[in-house]
């Protein structure tokens, strides 16, 4: 994997997740000591820090009850702000209320970073991508009213230049998301998310209908046939049928791995062995473009360029 730098994503910035709970700090995750001093994910410093050394991002973006759009992982804000009630989502806030908020629960604080501030940086670097995952509204667990008008796709679709059509991939584990907004801007480069979740496991949003996928040849093959998707990301512990590999390779979908409670791949075999069999992968599929999504960018980078 020559690409080095241009295959990696860093996940919601160049520190990658660092608001997480008890539990995940209890596991062997490298950052556990470290998070006090780094700034927060999805923030303006960790995406600015990310482009800043060349790498691409992955971030999420969530919208508020007065329909402003906020780069942030979920709606659900005790999982970002310190203090926050168990009752405050995103999408009951305006954004005047969520402007007087910080997020970052596993050390610094830092205001929330606005869709429209994070246009303007990856403006500033022509070179970089940007993988955007498109949230719901309402999560698995919210209690909240199933419609929103005007959709959180249709406000990314009107606050978004055309000219960086080529610069974004949009995603979501929401055929129906992605599907909407390829409506909206066929020019738009969409991608699915797949997970290691049984299929037809219910992952809720608006419309109350959509479903998690694996990646197995027959999915791969009905949702392309539904929405023309530019790229498959897939849990990378899930990347191994070979026929779904197949029809990626011979309809040119691209490839973006990523990783459910990623470790470090120096201190951990199973990360290790997850970024070996990526390579071997690209090897064995020499024209198919693999990227990686990746809270290891520097050490992931490392990797690929020895092995």
């Amino acid at each position: 994997m020559e690409q080095n730098k241009s295959c990696i994503f860093c996940h919601r910035g160049l520190y990658g997740c660092t608001d997480v709970n008890q539990n995940f700090l209890k596991m062997p995750y490298a950052k556990g000591e470290l998070l006090s001093k780094l700034p927060p994910e999805n923030s303006y410093t960790s995406i600015k820090a990310a482009f800043d050394v060349g790498y691409n991002v992955e971030l999420d973006v969530c919208m508020t009850k007065d329909n402003f759009l906020i780069v942030t992982h979920t709606n659900h804000l005790p999982v970002h702000v310190k203090n926050a009630l168990e009752t405050d989502y995103v999408s009951t806030k305006t954004f005047r209320e969520i402007s007087e908020m910080e997020t970052g629960i596993g050390g610094k604080t830092e205001a929330f970073l606005t869709y429209e501030r994070f246009l303007y940086l990856l403006q500033q670097y022509p070179d970089c991508f940007a993988n955007i995952e498109i949230k719901g509204t309402i999560e698995p667990d919210d209690a909240l009213p199933p419609q929103k008008s005007p959709s959180i796709v249709e406000q990314l679709f009107k606050n978004t230049p055309e000219t960086l059509n080529n610069r974004i991939i949009w995603s979501s584990f929401s055929t129906e998301k992605i599907s909407q907004f390829k409506k909206l801007n066929p020019k738009a480069k969409v991608a699915q998310l797949f997970c290691e979740l049984k299929d037809n496991e219910p992952y809720i949003f608006e419309n109350r209908t959509d479903r998690y996928w694996q990646f197995t040849y027959k999915n791969i093959e009905s949702i392309h046939k539904q929405v023309h998707i530019e790229a498959a990301h897939v849990e990378i512990s899930t990347l191994c049928d070979n026929d779904a590999l197949a029809y990626c390779f011979h309809n040119g979908i691209h490839i973006r791995t990523w990783a459910l409670l990623e470790r470090n791949p120096e201190k951990d075999l199973i990360a290790k062995q997850n970024i070996q069999k990526l390579i071997q992968l690209k090897k064995k599929y020499p024209d198919l473009c693999f990227d990686i999504i990746t809270d290891y960018a520097p050490i992931v980078e490392k990797f690929i360029t020895s092995m």
